[in-house]
């Protein structure tokens, strides 16, 4: 083959390989996504079917799990049977005169596995268990897509005992953990203008490789020009490997896959190099790394197998998943008993008739899975949907004069809680949900900050570059500023310096035995040492004055008519008609000690960020006198009299800070002081909520020790778990809160205001929906997939994490990196797929579906979202399913009503039952 043809299909193997591998970045910027990203032009069961032989990952829950919740009452007889006629259309199935195969006997089938097994031996059971594994046979030589296939050329060494993956984990991992570093090793490295280039640099120095094959790599690895043409010379490498181009697909997605993990990384800072604040020099480049694997990979197989020449035979993936003969036979001879047909003659009419009991066998036993998740799914949307539409006939909180205070939180379904409570403990509290980062992408850097972080959609670069920096009453207020950025720098090295041997010698030595007393403190009394913590930085540690300085990227300043456009978008989207004088804008993260993944608990539409700068910056915006001018000029009209409130809510500790106090008004000064022990009495309140959840809880705990259990778990450096984070999510509305208020969600939803009469030609609703949707089904998918298959999709559990150069974790010392959510985040998740609620005329969601391209209307399309949409102006719930909004018809009993969530949810561990609370003040 010629080499221009070679350079091509190795080019597009590589695309290939980008397009399926897991992508994530570093910890700092953990953000929520699909791991079937790639696949999601399929159909989700498509998607998870090709994902078996893509990944060999089983992206459903056991049988056995399923049966467990069937036994709760979370799946009826009535869901399956409807999801089995579903799934086979042509059912009922004439047999015979007298029998058909009906969807109720399927259920029954699927049902019947605890007594499955025990069917004697005839000529019948011989025949149907002969029939379904040649049919199975069949079925499986049929399956030879580039997906299924790969090469395995490793099988005389793994016969050996000799396996390269952990050779190849080890010393990769090494090099780029070395190469990524962000500030963990002690001596920083001179990088170069290319990845490769710099690896050379560090690693072609004598001493750093024992091993022969080491050295052989290293040889190599020095050989290579300066200049080296990356496609030529990986083309060269495979041609020494005796990889035919037949087969450069394969072979690369098996090696990348391989190192999952650091493949996915350096792809991802490959696509995003403008998140690499902390340490800018970093180059990634996939190509690169692609080399420097097949490099090591060829150097450790010719050292071990003896030569680079390998037998290079094509053969079904090892991922794969074994096709359940078992169970198909089991099914068939179930359903020829029920049938009435069990132990007739194998004539040639009963060996007909057999047939298609075995093929419908073979279908069920393949599709089981399918229509357990399936029937779960749907019981749980018909319990939502059922619920809101008896919320929606009662009195509603509908406020016509202005409300005592507006609060503005993330959509996150932990705020629903907090919302809920809130209006609990005031009526007059009127609350209102959007994405975390306000709609403001910024790049920020605050006074304890060495560098800049991105906040906000990490796809695109950010908009506005934002600095906190001291107040001007101070005499020499950059002296002052300067002074704090050189303390934090300070600590942060004398922190580093115990990585020194000698220093940390005497370190220990000296310090030691003074520092005791608070390390013992801090793990047996982290509630107590956390108030201590605080005492000492207010008394000696205190920040001084600070506002916030914003430009431009380009730096200039920004336009009042950019800043109003802002303002009015989110205002008018999410309904804000009528304005309070206090309006507090409610950013959100996660605080917590010995905690990798901590950013996953911060807000996702702040990239994995806490969300209180943008918050600061928004009604920074808002309460900019020419921001008010512009925006009056355009009609829109904000009373002097309203100022907009900056304020932060700790998702872990459940405390709340609000910023800026200073540029209150003083006639608002007073309301504030009873405003602040609202927040405070709604925060315990949610942390009781939250507390019931925890195992090591009783669930007799008041609200005050609740609050401080948060916060002493926050603070815990032996605690793996401290919040749960997301892992109660499954329904997101888009809508208003009239829809839910006064309904117990149980911090299952995602809540963000819209709307629809507000919004002129629904110009707003298209790009609501695919920001919306894209954050909400990245959490509840990457939530799905790390519960049914950890294994494939997640990182097991922290006891064993480590982490390495500041930007992942691995297990130990010499593994791969992981990638996606340990098991302590998601092992109280239930994977059910989002169901999002639209509330907006059934004709525009349908145009946005139809002829809009992106994230909702794929996901939409291909249910790996349920969108369901109600019509507030005929009143009616419609389902997306199969191309068409269909007419939800529900029959339920109505919810039961709860005077508070307290009672609600008391003495309740597991999630509870969608309820109605009742409104007005109640006590806790």
């Amino acid at each position: 083959m010629d080499k221009e043809t070679k350079v091509r299909l190795l080019k597009e193997s590589i695309k290939f390989v980008k397009e399926h591998l897991n992508q994530q970045g570093p910890l700092e910027y953990f953000v929520h996504h699909n791991p079937l990203h790639s696949l999601e032009y399929l159909n989700f069961h498509d998607a998870i079917h090709e994902a078996r032989f893509l990944y060999g990952s089983n992206a459903y829950m056991e049988i056995e799990d399923y049966y467990f919740i069937y036994k709760q009452g979370k799946i009826t007889f009535k869901d399956l049977v409807h999801e089995i006629k579903d799934f086979f259309p042509s059912l009922p199935l004439q047999v015979s005169r007298a029998s058909s195969i009906t969807a109720p006997i399927l259920g029954s089938c699927l049902l019947s596995q605890k007594q499955m097994g025990s069917f004697p031996k005839s000529s019948q059971s011989q025949f149907v268990q002969k029939h379904i594994e040649q049919a199975m046979r069949a079925q499986k030589s049929q399956k030879s897509s580039l997906l299924t296939m790969q090469v395995e050329f490793r099988s005389r060494l793994e016969k050996r005992n000799i396996h390269l993956d952990e050779w190849v984990a080890f010393y990769l991992g090494h090099i780029l953990s070395v190469y990524f570093d962000s500030g963990q090793a002690y001596w920083p490295i001179d990088y170069q203008d290319t990845m490769l280039k710099t690896i050379k640099t560090i690693f072609g120095r004598k001493g750093w490789f024992s091993k022969p094959w080491k050295k052989s790599f290293q040889r190599e690895l020095m050989q290579l020009d300066a200049d080296v043409n990356i496609i030529e010379a990986i083309i060269g490498f495979l041609d020494q490997l005796s990889i035919l181009p037949k087969h450069y697909p394969s072979f690369l997605f098996d090696l990348c896959y391989r190192q999952k993990g650091w493949s996915g990384f350096v792809l991802y800072l490959e696509k995003f190099p403008h998140l690499l604040y902390s340490n800018p020099k970093i180059k990634s480049n996939f190509q690169e790394y692609l080399l420097l694997l097949i490099l090591m990979e060829k150097c450790l197989v010719t050292h071990y197998y003896g030569t680079s020449q390998l037998e290079i035979r094509p053969k079904i993936s090892k991922r794969r998943v074994s096709q359940p003969k078992e169970k198909a036979v089991n099914y068939a001879l179930f359903l020829l008993k029920n049938l009435g047909l069990e132990g007739l003659e194998l004539n040639e009419f009963q060996k007909s008739l057999l047939d298609q009991v075995c093929q419908m066998a073979i279908h069920l036993s393949l599709s089981e899975s399918r229509i357990w998740q399936n029937a779960f799914d749907r019981r749980f949307t018909n319990e939502f949907v059922q619920a809101v539409r008896e919320n929606t006939k009662r009195e509603t909180y509908i406020q016509n004069s202005p409300a005592k205070v507006q609060v503005v939180t993330c959509i996150d379904e932990r705020e629903e809680s907090f919302r809920r409570h809130l209006e609990e403990v005031d009526s007059g509290i009127q609350t209102f949900g959007y994405a975390g980062n306000f709609s403001l992408n910024i790049k920020y850097k605050g006074l304890s900050d060495v560098h800049f972080r991105q906040l906000g959609d990490l796809s695109s670069q950010p908009e506005y570059i934002v600095e906190e920096v001291c107040v001007e009453n101070n005499r020499k207020p950059r002296l002052t500023e300067n002074l704090l950025r050189k303390f934090y720098i300070a600590e942060a090295r004398l922190l580093q310096r115990p990585k020194d041997f000698l220093f940390g010698w005497l370190t220990s030595l000296l310090v030691g035995f003074v520092v005791a007393p608070h390390l013992v403190l801090k793990v047996y009394f982290p509630y107590y040492e956390d108030i201590l913590k605080k005492y000492l930085n207010k008394r000696f540690k205190s920040q001084p004055r600070n506002h916030l300085v914003a430009k431009k990227t380009d730096e200039n300043d920004i336009d009042p008519r950019d800043k109003a456009e802002k303002i009015e978008g989110l205002l008018l989207s999410m309904g804000l008609h009528t304005f309070s004088d206090l309006i507090f804008i409610v950013g959100h993260g996660s605080h917590s000690l010995n905690n990798p993944h901590e950013a996953a608990h911060d807000c996702g539409a702040c990239g994995g960020g806490r969300g209180y700068a943008n918050a600061r910056l928004f009604a920074l915006f808002a309460n900019d006198a020419s921001v008010r001018k512009e925006l009056a000029n355009q009609g829109f009209i904000i009373p002097e009299t309203t100022t907009f409130v900056a304020a932060y809510h700790d998702t872990c500790s459940d405390e709340f800070v609000i910023f800026d106090e200073n540029s209150i008004p003083l006639t608002s000064r007073e309301k504030l002081k009873t405003l602040k022990t609202l927040f405070i009495e709604a925060c315990k309140r949610n942390a009781h909520e939250r507390c019931r959840k925890f195992s090591d809880v009783s669930l007799n705990i008041t609200s005050d020790d609740a609050q401080r259990h948060v916060i002493g778990r926050a603070n815990d450096l032996s605690q793996p778990r401290p919040e749960y984070g997301h892992a109660t999510n499954a329904i997101c509305v888009v809508g208003s809160r009239t829809l839910t208020q006064g309904l117990f969600l149980d911090r299952r939803a995602f809540l963000c205001s819209y709307d629809f009469k507000s919004d002129k030609n629904s110009g707003y609703l298209p790009g609501l929906l695919n920001t919306i949707v894209t954050v909400c089904s990245g959490i509840n998918l990457e939530y799905y997939f790390a519960t049914v298959d950890n294994q494939t999709f997640g990182s097991g559990t922290k006891l064993p994490h480590n982490v390495v150069s500041l930007q992942g974790v691995i297990n130990g010392t010499d593994s791969d990196l992981l990638l996606g959510l340990p098991i302590q985040m998601i092992e109280i998740h239930a994977p059910l797929r989002l169901n999002l609620l639209i509330e907006a005329p059934l004709s525009t969601v349908e145009k946005i579906v139809t002829h809009h391209r992106g994230s909702f209307s794929r996901l939409t399309n291909n249910e790996w979202i349920f969108t369901l949409v109600f019509d507030p102006e005929i009143g009616q719930f419609y389902k997306f399913s199969k191309g068409n909004f269909i007419p939800m018809s529900l029959r339920g009993r109505p919810s039961d009503c709860y005077l508070s969530s307290l009672h609600a949810y008391r003495g309740i561990r597991a999630f509870s039952h969608f309820v109605q609370i009742e409104s007005g003040v109640q006590p806790c």
